[in-house]
């Protein structure tokens, strides 16, 4: 059984001082953002990671080795591990919230989502296996944005926790449906997973879910702001 710790921030926590925690490559990209949202979530991000892994390791949060080279194409834009260590984390952010998941020993993968500004007939159709969509088309026009929502961010949880992101077929990737206990029912290729997979509350107007390739334990919320501002 595996604890998960999860922490939530917003983008408008992010400050200078998060900044100086950076290696070269987060100070690098972080330059590199020209829209002031994205470079807020990207530095609240990075800022989680290091801050709480200081707290799980003992280093301080500016000396942590981070690797994030992709393994497919070698660039500066992976998944991230902390080197050396089978301590693991998933970060995703949208809009104002970002999360960021904490195991040891597993793959995780977290994903949050706003709920609002998508074409959600047009992404349904590629992202949605035939039976979710016929299940999803059923529902009263009400309900289903928020379904969409709790079929997006489960899919996006597992190809995270994966690491095939968006490599994955996700009209392939079968998750239960909305209003039934959050389970990975067929993954694309017939790769049997053990997977544990848990619907997450990151607020009003937003989705989040949460994967762990192996059996869940205890799963701890965290709010990122007091630890942020620290």
């Amino acid at each position: 059984m595996t604890d998960v710790q999860v922490w939530w921030g917003r983008a408008d926590q992010a400050s200078a001082a998060h900044v100086e925690l950076f290696n070269e490559i987060e100070r690098d990209r972080h330059a590199r953002f020209r829209v002031a949202s994205a470079r807020d979530q990207f530095t609240v991000g990075c800022a989680i990671v290091r801050l709480v892994l200081a707290d799980m390791t003992g280093i301080a949060p500016e000396k942590l080795e981070l690797d994030r080279e992709c393994t497919r194409c070698a660039g500066p834009h992976g998944k991230p591990r902390l080197v050396g260590s089978d301590l693991r984390f998933s970060v995703s952010h949208s809009g104002d919230r970002i999360g960021v998941a904490f195991a040891t020993g597993v793959e995780l993968g977290l994903d949050v989502e706003r709920a609002e500004g998508r074409d959600r007939d047009g992404v349904a159709d590629a992202v949605l296996t035939p039976a979710e969509l016929a299940g999803w088309r059923a529902l009263p026009e009400p309900q289903r944005e928020a379904a969409f929502y709790t079929y997006w961010t489960r899919k996006e949880s597992v190809v995270k926790a994966t690491g095939d992101g968006l490599n994955a077929p996700m009209d392939e990737l079968h998750v239960s449906a909305p209003g039934e206990p959050p389970r990975l029912l067929t993954y694309p290729g017939g790769l049997a997973l053990d997977a544990t997979m848990t619907d997450l509350d990151p607020g009003p107007g937003y989705a989040a879910a949460l994967t762990v390739l192996g059996p869940l334990g205890t799963l701890t919320v965290h709010d990122a702001g007091p630890l942020l501002a620290g």
